[in-house]
């Protein structure tokens, strides 16, 4: 896995992976994440994606979506993903 943004590389691709997959997996009610893009700056790497849901979430819903990714970065604090 390479970087989406030219001229920048992420050396630890498996942090990635790692996040990507366990955002993925266990959650049947998301329909879709797209757009993945990541990059490395100083001691910080930065993801970003688009997460679609269903139509009938309710903005709490939603937020609790939110949270699931913001707890699962946090597990990998140690690899400084924000």
């Amino acid at each position: 896995m390479s970087s989406i943004i030219p001229g920048t590389v992420v050396s630890d691709d498996s942090a990635i992976e790692k996040v990507v997959n366990n955002l993925i997996v266990g959650k049947p009610e998301w329909i879709d994440i797209h757009e993945l893009r990541f990059w490395k700056s100083a001691n910080n790497t930065f993801v970003d994606f688009h997460l679609v849901l269903p139509y009938y979430f309710t903005i709490k819903e939603a937020h609790k979506s939110d949270d699931l990714v913001l707890s699962e970065m946090d597990k990998n604090d140690q690899d400084k993903i924000v």
